[in-house]
Parts: C-alpha cells; sequence; structure tokens
C-alpha cells in the first residue's frame, strides 16, 4: 500500500501538519484522539466531584461514541452487501460487533453500580433515544436488515422457511463459511442490541436545568470522533473511538480514584468514619468502570486484521497510545501508585517510595495484617480488596495488550515490527509487577503479586509457548517481518517522517504545558475540597453530613 506517497503539508484552525491520502498523519496522540473535544463534553455539564451520576455520564458518552460508530459500519456492510462483496461486509460486521458489545458492557453499569440513594430534588431521566444520533443509528439497522434479506434471498414472512438459502446456509454450512458467519453474527447483535436498548432507555441522574444533549455533551462526542476526517474506506476511525472510549472511562476512574486517596488522607487527619465510607464508594466505582475499558480492547484484538490495521496505520505517524495521559500515565502508574502508597501508610505508618516499594514490601505486609484487625478493620478490608482489584485491571490491561495487531512498543517507532517486541511487553509487565505500591495490599489479600517460577521447563506451558516450536513464537516472527516491510516510511532518515518528528517535538512542549495546568486545575479542586472538609470540622455546629459534595 501507498502510505507517504502524495503527501502533503496543511493547515486548519485545529490540526496542522502533514496529510496523505487517507487524512491528518497524527503529530501527538492528544491531536489525533482530539482529546480537547473530549474535555469540553466532560465540562458540558460539570459534576463537582465524581459520583453515580459522572459514572452515568460517561456511561452515556461512551454510548454515543458506540452509535455513531455502529451506524456508519451499517451502512458501509449495507452498501457492501448490495455490491455483492459478502466478505467484506462481513470484516465490518466483526468491528460493528466489538461496538455492540462494549454497548452491552457499559449499559450494565448503572445496574452494577446498584443505583443511588433518593435525590433531593426531581432527577434528570437520560434514555439513549434522546440522542440526535440514535434516529441514524436505527435508519442505518433498518437498511442494513434490508440489504441482509436480500441477500439471502428473503422477501417476505412466507419465505423464511427451510428452503429458503437463509435455512440452506444454517443446515448446511458451518462458521468457515461467510454466509453461515455473517447471519449468526447478526442475530448475536441483535439480541444485545435488546439489552443495551432495555438498560439505557431510561437512567436517573442528579442534574437539574439540563437535557440529555446537554448533560451528555453529544456535540463535542460527535465532534471528537469525526475530526480529524479520514477517508470512509478505512477502519481508521473506528480504531481511533476504540481508543476514545477508554479515554472517556479513564478520565472518570481517575477522578474517583483521586477523591479516594483524598479522602484517606483526610481521615488521617480527622479520622471521621464515613471518609473511609467514601473513599470505598469511590474505589467500588472506578473498578466497576474498568472493563468497559477492557472490552474495547477485546474488539479490537478479536475485530481488525493486520491488513485493515496497515490501511491507516501511517496516519498515526510517530504517536503512541502510550502517550495518553489518562491511560498510559495516570490511570496504569501514577494514580494506582498514589493509592497503595497512601492505604499503607495510613494502615502502617509506613512512607513507602513509589519508585522503589521492593524496599518496604515484607514490612508492609508484616504489619498490614494486624491493622486489618483494628479500628474500622470493615471498612479497611473493603478498601484494600478494591485495591486489589484496582491491581487485577491494571495487570489486565497488560495482558490484553499482547493480543493487538501491533507491535509498536512506547513511543518509539523503531520498534515498530522489533523481533523482540512481545518479549519487551512482557519484560515491562514484570516491571510493573515487581514495582508496584498495591502490591502489599495485593499479597495481604493471598493474592499471588508475581509471576509464578517454572521450574520444570520440560512441562511449563509458558515455556513452550514461547518457545521457537511454537506456533506462538513463528507467529511473532512473521508479524514483526511484515511489520518491518511496511512500516519503511515510519522509520529514521524517510524525509517526511523526519519532518513529521520535528513537528510532533514541537506539539509534545505546548500540549506538556496543557497537562501541566490541567494537573494544577485538578489538585487545587482536591486542596479545596480537603479544605472545606477541615473547615466545617473546626465549626462548632459541625456535622459531617453538612460537607458540600
Amino acid at each position: 500500500m501507498k502510505t507517504f506517497e502524495q503527501t502533503y503539508w496543511k493547515s486548519t484552525d485545529t490540526f496542522s501538519g502533514l496529510y496523505n491520502h487517507v487524512g491528518y498523519v497524527a503529530t501527538t496522540y492528544r491531536l489525533v484522539q482530539n482529546i480537547d473535544a473530549l474535555s469540553k463534553a466532560r465540562e458540558s455539564f460539570s459534576i463537582a466531584q465524581p459520583s453515580y451520576s459522572s459514572a452515568i455520564k460517561a456511561v452515556f458518552q461512551g454510548a454515543e461514541v458506540a452509535l455513531i460508530n455502529m451506524a456508519a459500519l451499517l451502512k458501509r456492510a449495507a452498501s457492501l452487501l448490495n455490491d455483492g462483496k459478502d466478505s467484506e461486509a462481513a470484516e465490518l460486521i466483526l468491528v460493528f460487533n466489538g461496538f455492540n458489545t462494549s454497548m452491552t458492557q457499559l449499559s450494565r453499569v448503572p445496574g452494577e453500580l446498584g443505583g443511588c440513594d433518593d435525590f433531593d430534588h426531581q432527577p434528570l431521566v437520560l434514555s439513549i433515544t434522546d440522542s440526535t444520533n440514535y434516529p441514524h443509528f436505527l435508519q442505518a439497522k433498518k437498511e442494513f436488515d434490508q440489504a441482509l434479506l436480500a441477500y439471502y434471498q428473503i422477501k417476505n414472512d412466507t419465505d423464511c422457511a427451510a428452503n429458503s438459502r437463509l435455512g440452506t446456509v444454517m443446515k448446511q454450512q458451518g462458521l468457515g463459511e461467510t454466509t453461515c458467519q455473517m447471519q449468526q453474527l447478526v442475530a448475536q447483535a441483535d439480541h444485545d442490541m435488546r439489552v443495551w436498548y432495555a438498560n439505557l432507555k431510561s437512567v436517573e441522574v442528579d442534574a437539574q436545568g439540563v437535557d440529555y444533549q446537554n448533560f451528555v455533551g453529544v456535540s463535542y462526542i460527535t465532534e471528537a470522533i469525526q475530526s480529524p476526517a479520514y477517508g470512509a474506506e478505512t477502519l481508521m476511525n473506528q480504531f481511533r473511538s476504540f481508543h476514545i472510549t477508554p479515554e472517556i472511562f479513564a478520565v472518570e476512574i481517575n477522578n474517583h480514584i483521586r477523591f479516594a486517596i483524598a479522602k484517606i488522607q483526610l481521615y488521617d487527619e480527622v479520622g471521621e468514619e464515613q471518609l473511609l465510607q467514601e473513599a470505598y464508594e469511590h474505589l467500588m466505582c472506578g473498578n466497576t468502570l474498568f472493563p468497559c475499558i477492557q472490552k474495547c480492547f477485546d474488539a479490537l484484538a478479536e475485530g481488525l486484521s493486520y491488513a485493515q490495521y496497515h490501511k491507516f496505520r501511517g496516519n498515526f505517524g510517530a504517536t503512541s497510545a502510550s502517550e495518553s495521559k489518562a491511560i498510559a500515565k495516570d490511570l496504569l502508574k501514577m494514580l494506582p501508585a498514589q493509592l497503595g502508597c497512601e492505604v499503607v501508610k495510613s494502615l502502617t505508618g509506613i512512607t513507602t517510595n513509589p519508585r522503589h516499594p521492593k524496599s518496604t514490601h515484607e514490612l508492609s505486609v508484616a504489619l498490614l495484617k494486624p491493622a486489618l484487625h483494628g479500628q474500622h478493620r470493615w471498612l479497611w478490608r473493603m478498601i484494600t480488596q478494591e485495591c486489589a482489584k484496582v491491581y487485577t485491571h491494571v495487570m489486565t490491561w497488560y495482558d490484553g495488550h499482547f493480543k493487538l495487531p501491533i507491535l509498536q512498543v512506547g513511543s518509539s517507532p523503531s520498534l515498530a515490527g522489533a523481533k523482540d517486541a512481545i518479549q519487551h511487553n512482557f519484560n515491562l509487565q514484570n516491571r510493573v509487577r515487581e514495582h508496584n505500591p498495591l502490591n502489599p495490599l495485593v499479597a495481604v489479600r493471598h493474592l499471588q503479586v508475581s509471576l509464578p517460577s517454572d521450574d520444570d521447563k520440560l512441562n511449563s506451558l509458558t515455556a513452550y509457548i514461547n518457545s521457537d516450536e511454537s506456533f506462538f513464537s513463528v507467529r511473532a516472527n512473521t508479524i514483526g517481518a511484515v511489520n518491518r516491510s511496511m512500516l519503511t516510511h515510519l522509520c529514521d532518515g524517510n524525509a517526511d517522517f523526519e519532518q513529521l518528528k520535528k513537528f510532533q517535538k514541537e506539539c509534545r512542549e505546548q500540549e506538556k504545558q496543557i497537562d501541566n495546568e490541567e494537573d494544577s486545575c485538578l489538585n487545587n479542586r482536591l486542596e479545596a475540597y480537603k479544605e472545606g472538609v477541615r473547615l466545617r470540622m473546626n465549626s462548632p455546629k459541625f456535622t459531617y453530613e453538612t460537607v458540600s459534595a
């Protein structure tokens, strides 16, 4: 495929840089994922503190991402079916099912959170049918079904019999045949649609004076997906969207973890039990949202082929998901480390160095055991249980990335297609396991914090899969060879790529300032909240229930 040929420089209000026949060539992760539009969506109706309502807002924002992409995929699949290109249509249905299953997952969040307590005023009732994107999806679904019925040569109800083409396919073919696979995929999707439609038809949140569009920030979510614009012949927008949804949920989870940490710190100051209760609720809520992120990466691994990926890979330039501040920096590293350090400190008095947590690991575990039998022991046990879940979710994220059809590791393009890229990933995961401040809290729950040693190499499954004899290793080497042959335009020395890297460096410096300003605002918000609690506690009329959320 031609990648960087016929490239040109272009400047718009938002996106300035290199373009090719697919569209914008990314200079930074923040730009290609349009993080600024997601921030506007989040602030479209500001919620002071992470809560049940803010979590539901993230749910419906994720639903909007799915609706937009599912409508686009159904329209393309219908067109392909009408042109007799059933194999290509089936590929799109695989990707469609990825969005549909992620929609089903996030639709269960209100129930998994257990709803919320009574509202002080009339709640806002959110319904997926109020979305401006919903009618487009419904129409696309109807048009696709008509194309599918024509493909299976079913003209009316009386034709839906065992001797129709559909009946013949069901009787005689297995899932290895496109005609059989497609009807089964669509049937599964239709059932899931009924599930998420019912779950998202009526959900109450704590909000007044706002409608669905403004509460969810629908226009900004749509902007994030549609800008920058890319050619419809690739799956570039769908690939971006499977990263946009995790960005939405990562920010919400991060806010819950931040406030959990702040409330544990306040508990150390004032000793108020309700602060621990609220810290637990924040962690529980964050852990409930985590699977919505993982479902997106599972969908990528199961629905995207290498051939599809390389049609738009050049448009990611030198960027990498490791540049994501919300996911790679905050959710996977900084906040779990801070959480582990704060909980260990509160329970044992030991101050852990996040960069060298192993030095205090054994002592922390020894002191944690009696501490969990002390004051407020049941609350602390629930908090440590949630900390262990955070650790598990982070490790699950790393596990999931081994399945992705991408071998670019970190922000260095020189690693794209590297022969040892998979081993590099394993080594990275092992370092995360070994140097994790959450380890004492995981160990005290009698869970394993390090990979088991395989002394018996002869009978070790891991040793065999990693050996040169396994299909896994042969395929991994083949992937590396394919990537190296197809990503030559992303190598040092390529003129366009050198120009792109120079422009990228300038953009990243600007974005560092934006990140610092956002961090400063978050810290000021947390400090203002903590100061409000302190002031109220010093009031002679203080009761904890008077503290504003």
